[in-house]
């Protein structure tokens, strides 16, 4: 597992938490995130496709689309709590999707764009 940091904005939420502060040069607390090699992988990969400058930067990206879109997450949410060998399996397969480039949403979506999809 890689541990990523990225930045919070409950700062005293954290600092209840763990008893101190983690704080980068303009003083915005950090938190850790356990990433599976294959998760890592996929993310990198996709960051750098769609031309963010960081994987922090794609992190922050990902969070805000969904705080704007605040939809359901019907697939995700599930997952979640899947025991952790079927995370990575779940892991795996998604770094397959990202090496190809092509998700399987946008599969689907093309088969019914040229009336080939079977429902």
């Amino acid at each position: 597992m890689r541990n990523i940091r990225t930045m919070a904005n409950h700062q005293q939420r954290r600092a209840s938490k763990t008893g101190y502060h983690q704080h980068t040069l303009d003083t915005m607390p950090s938190r850790s995130l356990k990433l599976s090699p294959d998760l890592d992988d996929a993310i990198e990969r996709r960051a750098k496709a769609l031309g963010y400058p960081s994987l922090s930067a794609y992190i922050k990206g990902l969070a805000r689309y969904d705080l704007l879109c605040q939809g359901p997450h019907t697939m995700t949410l599930p997952w979640s709590s899947l025991p952790l060998v079927e995370q990575d399996k779940l892991d795996a397969k998604l770094l397959r999707l990202s090496k190809t480039g092509v998700g399987e949403r946008g599969q689907l979506l093309k088969r019914i764009v040229h009336g080939t999809a079977t429902v």
